[in-house]
């Protein structure tokens, strides 16, 4: 067969190829930026929910209280007092785990922002402050509530994810209907080439 004509193949499936890859990954990153913007929003609202609703509770926050106010949030709670030391926690923290990044200021009115590693496990962290009727039923004069770092990056990643698989199959489909298509045109134009040739030679 003419090279022209095999990479005439080339000529035609490769730039459809370059555009779908492109626009796969143009979507994908664009959902990642998605992901990202709406798993900040999420986490903002629960905190902002949180952080209304124990800034002024009237029951005190013991040990039994912050857990099951963890396990309803899905997040981890610590509770500390005017010195900076925690007073309770809903995670397993021993005498060597410093809390002091988490009791520093500033207090996190709107969401959370910072990020900590606490058992080699990452969170972000907003901390806000208690009014003082709160605070005298239990001594916690701040709340810290730690969302899951890993969830935060997962979330975005599933954004991202479904567009990328759905592009890149869609891909494949393309690349196989054109490279298809373009291998009866080739044969099409091999099969009129070996005619002019013949008409050619008489």
């Amino acid at each position: 067969m003419n090279p022209r004509f095999r990479s005439l193949r080339i000529r035609l499936v490769l730039p459809l190829l370059c555009v779908a890859v492109l626009a796969a990954v143009g979507v994908a990153i664009f959902s990642y930026w998605l992901g990202d913007r709406w798993a900040n929003e999420q986490t903002a609202t629960r905190y902002q929910g949180i952080s209304n609703a124990l800034a002024n509770a009237s029951f005190p926050l013991n040990r039994q209280v912050v857990g099951l106010l963890a396990n309803l949030t899905r997040t981890e709670l610590i509770t500390i007092s005017p010195e900076g030391q925690w007073i309770e926690s809903s995670l397993e923290l021993g005498r060597d785990d410093a809390v002091a990044e988490i009791a520093s200021p500033p207090v996190d009115a709107s969401s959370p922002q910072r990020s900590i590693v606490i058992g080699g496990r990452p969170y972000r962290f907003g901390v806000f402050a208690r009014s003082e009727i709160s605070k005298s039923r239990d001594g916690a004069d701040r709340v810290a509530v730690l969302f899951d770092g890993e969830a935060i990056r997962s979330s975005r990643w599933r954004a991202a994810g479904l567009p990328l698989a759905t592009g890149m199959s869609t891909i494949l489909l393309l690349a196989s209907v054109t490279l298809y298509l373009a291998e009866r045109l080739v044969a099409r134009l091999g099969r009129l080439q070996r005619e002019v040739n013949r008409i050619a030679e008489g």
